[in-house]
């Protein structure tokens, strides 16, 4: 995307023309793309609602002060440049105004200096076309108020400002009115209060990124040209004064972030590069040694005009962006990758995202091509999983079993747990254990099991609040919200068969085991109190079973019946089981029926008579017919 295309996109729109130059491009450009975002992943973190502004405003900045609190200033409201600024407070959660800037300004920079005052410099104001601003200004924390002080040797807007490791501000390129880029660059010396040009850049560039090395210099990368977006990168000596080129991205890529990572190296990451004049998931790193840039792992979503934020466990969030993202993700430099974690709430392009001293990261404000946003946020890396909780269907008076709720603490440093709090409605009717009340190291968790005893039937509700180091107002550990329904006891009975069938038993023996199973299907424990026997034929049943006493709710155990007939034919019994079950009630009953069986044996003739025979001859043979007249096989004997 080159000037002409801003020129030209400007031109299309009065409510921007001369006024917002990024914006309008933005609009028109996520308009016409569609991001999707994976939020598969597991997340390292997670965003919740804090105080909001006074005023909905985009193109502002945001400035973390020597006393924990953030300046909030300026900006772009949807139909003009603000002067208005405001405090945001961690220990309350809530966003005061303060006094008001000298001039209204958006698309400038806000540079927290050594002495705890924060400078201003130029942008555009309402009313001035195209042109950039001279003026610079200073807010003064301990008495809430913006005085002038001296202006700038030239007019910018979309430059960049960066505190040097001597206390004065190096303020570099920009562009003095819509399309007329500056390589100028000049020095603000608080000593003095005034602007002292010092060398410029090998080329004009706004929308470029600025971050002060650990060897004391300046690395200016990319932005966008009178020739369009560049790859080209160069180093300010502070010592001597001057820019000298240094090894060019790998991508051509404006309106992109610069991270200094803990190892010295600098992540640079999205932005909009020429070929596509979209946003890219591409990211290198500057390596400071070598002055070099390697790509390293790529965005899930591609971004621009979005915020980056190095946290205290030496991750980097980005968050937001074009086109209209809510999502965010962090980039591990152990690993050179990016992952999904907790999303916004809303979708931001050009919020604010601001390290507090906690080590949560406030979100502010946004532009979305139409309006300006008053919401803010606070991303937390300690993880509260699940955010809530629900129990159904407890009996009153009695305990559920537990249910785990997992705190992991993301951050670099051991986090404080100070207590773990119910409150709402029916508070009483929760109770917990943890083992995360006092100190839980860095890269751990710890669990609270909680359990729920209703008090009364219906619906119960309230919440579990995590209390911590982090503590404001809201609390950045949000509170989990807990749901219950208490209902009235029920014990109810269910048998596998209500009757037992044995057949063709031999009388004087005992048959194999028929089995019933007893199951609990109510909300509450069975009691069985007794098996019994009963009708014509009782003592020729048995059993045994595993049922008499406590069965939990839906629980099962079982009853095996045998039958030993003492005589034939058809005999008949009932099985009687005694029980507190409210359906159906006590007794519950099993009719048990078996066949007995016998043999009968019957010889024909009764008696054989030989007539007389010479001693030591055999006789004729005689027949005995035996016959079973029986239901039973019998077994003969010699």
């Amino acid at each position: 995307m080159d000037d002409s295309d801003f020129a030209h996109l400007c031109k299309t729109s009065k409510s921007v023309r001369g006024l917002l130059p990024q914006a309008a491009i933005l609009a028109l450009l996520c308009a016409s793309l569609t991001t999707f975002t994976n939020t598969a992943f597991a997340q390292e973190g997670t965003f919740v609602h804090t105080g909001s502004m006074s005023t909905a405003r985009g193109l502002h900045k945001a400035t973390l002060l020597n006393n924990g609190m953030v300046l909030v200033a300026g900006g772009y409201n949807g139909s003009n440049a603000l002067a208005t600024a405001e405090l945001y407070d961690p220990t309350t959660g809530t966003l005061t105004p303060t006094g008001s800037m000298n001039t209204a300004r958006l698309d400038f920079t806000a540079t927290l200096l050594n002495n705890g005052t924060v400078l201003v410099t130029g942008g555009l104001s309402s009313g001035s076309g195209n042109t950039g601003l001279l003026s610079a200004e200073l807010y003064d924390p301990t008495t809430g108020t913006f005085t002038l002080t001296g202006s700038m040797n030239t007019a910018r807007l979309q430059h960049t400002a960066t505190l040097l490791n001597n206390g004065k501000v190096l303020v570099a390129g920009g562009v003095t009115t819509l399309g007329s880029f500056t390589a100028s660059a000049e020095l603000y010396d608080p000593a003095t209060g005034t602007f002292a040009v010092t060398g410029s850049m090998s080329i004009g560039r706004d929308v470029h990124t600025a971050t002060l090395l650990s060897n004391g210099m300046v690395l200016v990368a990319g932005g966008l040209t009178a020739l369009g977006s560049t790859a080209t990168a160069e180093l300010y000596n502070p010592t001597t004064g001057t820019f000298g080129l240094t090894g060019s991205l790998n991508t051509d890529r404006n309106q992109h972030t610069a991270t200094l990572l803990n190892t010295g190296n600098v992540l640079v990451a999205g932005g909009t590069v020429a070929a596509t004049k979209s946003p890219t998931i591409g990211a290198e790193l500057y390596n400071l040694a070598t002055g070099t840039f390697a790509p390293t792992g790529s965005m899930t979503d591609a971004r621009t005009a979005y915020t980056a934020s190095l946290l205290n466990n030496g991750k980097v969030i980005v968050a937001g962006g074009c086109c209209y993202l809510a999502s965010a993700e962090l980039y591990d430099p152990m690993t050179g990758t990016f992952t999904i974690t907790g999303s916004m709430s809303t979708a931001r392009v050009y919020p604010t995202g601001t390290v507090l001293k906690n080590g949560t990261v406030l979100v502010a404000g946004s532009w979305d091509g139409n309006s300006a946003l008053a919401t803010t946020e606070l991303y937390e890396p300690v993880v509260v999983s699940p955010t809530s909780l629900s129990f159904s269907g407890q009996v009153v008076g009695t305990t559920s079993a537990s249910q785990p709720v997992t705190l992991t603490n993301n951050e670099s440093t051991a986090l404080s747990i100070t207590g773990v709090v119910f409150s709402g409605t029916n508070a009483t009717d929760f109770s917990e254990t943890d083992n995360c009340v006092g100190s839980v190291a860095a890269g751990t968790s710890c669990t609270i099991h909680v359990t729920f005893t209703p008090a009364a039937l219906g619906s119960r509700a309230g919440s579990l609040t995590i209390a911590n180091n982090l503590s404001g107002n809201p609390v950045p550990i949000p509170p989990l919200s807990l749901a219950g329904t208490g209902v009235t006891a029920t014990q109810i009975i269910s048998l596998s068969t209500s009757s037992l069938t044995f057949t063709n038993q031999l009388v004087g023996s005992s048959s194999p085991a028929q089995g019933i199973t007893l199951t609990g299907t109510g909300n509450s424990t069975l009691t069985i109190s007794g098996l019994v026997f009963s009708g014509t034929n009782a003592s020729e049943f048995a059993e045994t079973d595993n049922c008499v006493g406590k069965v939990p709710a839906g629980a099962s155990c079982t009853i095996n019946v045998t039958f030993s007939p003492t005589a034939t034919g058809t005999r008949t019994g009932t099985l009687s089981i005694t029980d507190n079950a409210t359906s159906p009630p006590s007794p519950q009953t099993v009719t048990l029926t078996g066949t007995a069986t016998a043999p009968s044996v019957s010889v024909t003739p009764s008696s054989i008579a030989f007539p007389a025979q010479y001693v030591g001859t055999s006789g004729l043979p005689q027949s005995v017919t035996v016959t079973n007249n029986g239901n039973a096989p019998s077994a003969l004997r010699a």
